[in-house]
């Protein structure tokens, strides 16, 4: 019994204690109002009849006027043209909406603002309260940043390798324009697809997938699509702030021409190689059999040792061989003997091969085996090259055919 008369007195002091209050705020209310309409970094505004009948100090400071040169002031002389409709709209609701409107300050410059209205009575007439804050700076941020973002991406569209973004569970988060032209798509459908269901429509992960073999370290290796293209791929791990994997950049270039170039390039050098040891031991058997004939017992087969000297010799020929050499030299270094002999028309055609035997990466005793020279002589015909071309003696012969 002592314990309910003891709530029922805490209950009636404290039902006292929010009656003085509500009095309080009631007889303060108008203070109370001033004190938080007035430090409001916002602004705020009453529309009522078509015209402001109050705005806030904020409000002021954002219209750059004073209040007498805001009050009384319509719609249409505080909201850019092109915005006048979105405003009129906005303070027709019914119940409380935001939008963007652009307004005009009282010296003619304009600013964003987001302004959200609630319609309210005052002095027994419909009135609209205005609450908004300056986004100017939101908005060209905003602007500047999707400028940033979009040239970012065009940088990343322009690479004609195949970029794409992996989450660490090897969904594909991004595809530049190279990587949907691959696999022939134009929209973003194939965002949150598994990377290996998107290449190669599996479903289980590439044996050389880096994640699977937890190489968290920039990785590159060469992968043989099933369209016998051959394809360089190099994945580049991404870290958070807690130093934990967030997904993953790949890069991916084609280079199936590049490798069938280098496989070609080896075929026509291993043929030049060829040709120089088929002429040296040509050489040597005609060296064997000169000695043989020496020999008073062979003297009358003479007649058929010449003819064996003369199927030597066919097959000795260096512009014989040049000729089936520089077909496949062509394919691997198309247009070379043209431009070189367009530019530089002194030279013989010992010069062109001597250049061609450069460009295939030949060293000084490779290139003298094949012209059966000595290694003194290629120096030397490599000065001679130089004078034809107008060269300076500063310039390496080698580097400036490589790269020709």
């Amino acid at each position: 019994m002592e314990r309910i008369d003891l709530l029922v007195n805490n209950f009636e002091a404290l039902n006292k204690e929010l009656r003085i209050v509500s009095s309080q705020l009631k007889t303060e209310n108008s203070d109370i109002f001033n004190a938080i309409v007035d430090n409001s970094p916002n602004f705020v505004a009453v529309f009522q009849e078509g015209k402001y009948i109050y705005i806030n100090p904020a409000g002021l400071r954002m219209m750059q006027g004073k209040t007498a040169e805001i009050v009384g002031k319509t719609l249409k002389e505080t909201v850019a043209l092109g915005y006048y409709d979105t405003a009129k709209n906005l303070l027709n609701e019914t119940s409380p909406k935001t939008a963007h409107i652009k307004m005009v300050r009282t010296d003619g410059t304009e600013f964003y603002a987001e302004m959200e209205v609630r319609p309210f009575t005052f002095n027994n007439l419909p009135a609209t309260l205005m609450v908004g804050r300056d986004i100017t700076s939101d908005l060209e941020q905003k602007l500047f940043n999707e400028k940033e973002q979009k040239l970012r991406t065009d940088i990343l569209n322009a690479f004609t390798e195949v970029i794409a973004f992996y989450s660490p569970t090897h969904d594909v988060i991004w595809l530049n324009d190279a990587g949907k032209k691959q696999l022939n798509i134009k929209d973003d459908s194939y965002i949150g697809t598994k990377c290996y269901k998107l290449w190669f429509n599996s479903r289980k992960h590439c044996y050389t997938c880096p994640l699977v073999h937890n190489h968290y370290e920039t990785t590159e290796r060469t992968v043989t699509f099933a369209d016998k293209h051959i394809w360089k791929i190099r994945n580049i791990p991404l870290y958070n702030s807690d130093c934990n994997i967030s997904g993953f950049i790949e890069f991916r270039a084609d280079i199936t021409n590049d490798v069938l170039k280098e496989k070609k390039q080896k075929q026509v050098a291993a043929d030049a190689l060829y040709i120089n040891q088929k002429n040296t031991i040509l050489e040597e058997i005609e060296a064997v059999l000169e000695k043989t004939l020496d020999n008073e017992k062979l003297s009358l087969h003479r007649k058929e040792f010449k003819r064996i000297f003369e199927i030597i010799d066919s097959y000795k020929q260096l512009d014989k061989d040049w000729k089936m050499l520089i077909a496949n030299f062509e394919e691997v270094h198309p247009g070379f003997f043209k431009k070189l002999t367009d530019t530089y028309p002194l030279l013989s055609p010992n010069d062109i091969k001597h250049c061609a035997c450069i460009k295939m990466n030949f060293d000084t005793k490779e290139i003298a085996r094949f012209f059966n020279i000595k290694a003194s002589s290629v120096q030397i015909s490599r000065v001679r090259l130089k004078k034809k071309m107008n060269l300076s003696d500063a310039t390496d012969l080698r580097n400036f055919l490589l790269n020709f």
